[in-house]
């Protein structure tokens, strides 16, 4: 993928210009935005470097604010951002597949239950599904959550099924409102918070 920094200073025709103003400059901001997003930057990732890009050129503050006002502008245009939700993905040689998307707000083992429900629709032909709805049992999953040295297990990160695995996690996810149609939903994992701790050995830690 191309070093979007690079791209990015197109918006402004490799130069002082507006941000995306011009029909040119627009398509090299829709370009580098894309692919910053794909990589895995933040909004926040892509206005710093609006800002060193200026104050390299010894740009005043005030045109700066200028610029990164315009961006923001044209990003909330283009992008939808939902912070602190689930997002379940399946590992491919290319990375991770999205498959499915989950409010916060939702309890974990609300979202587990509907993770199995997905994992068997996608993983089981039809005729297993139909032998075991004829004989009302529930397949058996395995769920593992990130465990920690001193034994407790963070809900933040959990692995559903194996042979292959999905892996839901709490993260942070962008999704593109036509800027580019190729791309899906991208999302940043949240960080492994530190060990809880002996004292949540055994015991689910919160996310």
């Amino acid at each position: 993928m191309a070093d979007w920094r690079r791209q990015l200073k197109g918006a402004f025709a490799f130069d002082s210009a507006p941000f995306a103003v011009h029909p040119n400059d627009e398509r090299r901001a829709r370009t580098a935005i894309s692919n910053a997003i794909r990589s895995g930057a933040s909004k926040t990732e892509i206005e710093r470097e609006i800002e060193k890009y200026f104050q390299d050129r010894k740009s005043a503050q005030e045109f700066i604010k200028y610029q990164i006002g315009l961006f923001r502008s044209y990003f909330g245009s283009q992008y939808s951002t939902i912070r602190n939700c689930w997002v379940l993905s399946k590992a491919t040689l290319n990375g991770a597949e999205f498959i499915a998307i989950f409010s916060g707000r939702t309890s974990i083992d609300d979202i587990l239950c509907h993770c199995m429900h997905i994992y068997e629709s996608r993983e089981y032909n039809q005729a297993t599904q139909l032998m075991r709805a004829k004989k009302k049992s529930w397949p058996v999953f395995r769920i593992q959550f990130h465990p920690f040295e001193s034994g407790a297990l963070w809900e933040g990160r959990a692995f559903v099924g194996e042979s292959p695995d999905y892996l839901l996690e709490r993260a942070d996810a962008t999704l593109s409102k036509g800027l580019d149609p190729t791309s899906s939903i991208t999302w940043r994992p949240k960080p492994i918070p530190k060990d809880p701790g002996e004292t949540w050995h055994g015991m689910r830690y919160p996310s």
